[in-house]
């Protein structure tokens, strides 16, 4: 069952989402699907996303010049894959375009590939020892 709390999800005059928001899976509101902030309807700041059995799978993290730093999770909230999006706003839609390096983690952690995007395709793999840490 999906719920939306109305506490303390707000809107002003204008009906604009602003400041924190939650979502829940649950009635009880133990379950968080999503958490962020919101200024002027934008997202804004810290996001995470979760399982409904509760684990993180998606961090996101908005920066100002419309670019988001996006990290994966797997099913046992290890890290599995980070990188950069641009958030692409157009006449009718908003989307998210990954761009750069992409980086592929396995489940001890450890780096295993590195992927570049431009314009939101892939492009290419890169050398792992080309990578900046």
């Amino acid at each position: 069952m999906l719920f939306v709390s109305c506490y303390p999800n707000k809107v002003d005059k204008h009906h604009y989402r602003q400041g924190r928001w939650k979502l829940y899976y649950d009635d009880q509101k133990r379950q968080v699907m999503w958490k962020g902030r919101y200024k002027d309807h934008r997202q804004v700041g810290h996001w995470k996303y979760y399982s409904s059995k509760g684990t993180i799978y998606l961090d996101e993290l908005y920066l100002k010049d419309d670019r988001i730093k996006t990290t994966y999770y797997d099913k046992a909230g290890r890290k599995e894959l980070e990188g950069y999006a641009n958030l692409v706003a157009q006449k009718d839609t908003v989307f998210y375009r990954w761009e750069g390096d992409w980086l592929k983690y396995d489940t001890t952690g450890k780096l295993i590939e590195v992927s570049y995007y431009k314009f939101g395709k892939f492009a290419w793999h890169k050398p792992l020892n080309s990578v900046k840490k």
